[in-house]
């Protein structure tokens, strides 16, 4: 199964710009689960969304633009952002509830995720789910 959200704006985004890069990551083969990632704090939270301007964005380096590949192996909610911190390294955020609610069940399986990020500081406006790791 595959979710999909595309918001009216996305699509004129989209439309406007053409096709998006594709990037694939490699699937992580490690013999057990990453480390958990350290508490979020405010200062951390302000410098990674831009003070809250930033409403969906990633922590990922190099930031390609097109689809990223990830598992969502851990989530973490603070001060109404949700935080998705994959086996493959960096964090992704968002405060779109409806992303939020789309991405949250995903860290209890370890699913892999797929993120469209549209700038190369990291920002994203689709997420596909899937069933599987």
């Amino acid at each position: 199964m595959v979710v999909k959200y595309v918001g009216f704006t996305t699509l004129a985004f989209l439309g406007s710009f053409g096709l998006a890069l594709a990037q694939s990551a490699t699937p992580s083969t490690s013999d057990g689960p990453p480390e958990a990632p350290p508490p979020m704090s405010a200062a951390t939270q302000n410098a990674l969304t831009a003070g809250g301007k930033i409403t969906s964005g990633a922590q990922i380096s190099p930031a390609l633009v097109g689809w990223n590949y990830v598992h969502a192996t851990y989530c973490a909610g603070y001060n109404g952002y949700l935080y998705v911190y994959p086996s493959e390294g960096g964090s992704w955020w968002t405060n779109n509830t409806l992303f939020q609610n789309i991405l949250e069940p995903q860290c209890s399986h370890g699913n892999w995720v797929a993120f469209h990020v549209y700038n190369t500081s990291g920002n994203w406006d689709e997420v596909y789910t899937y069933s599987y790791k």
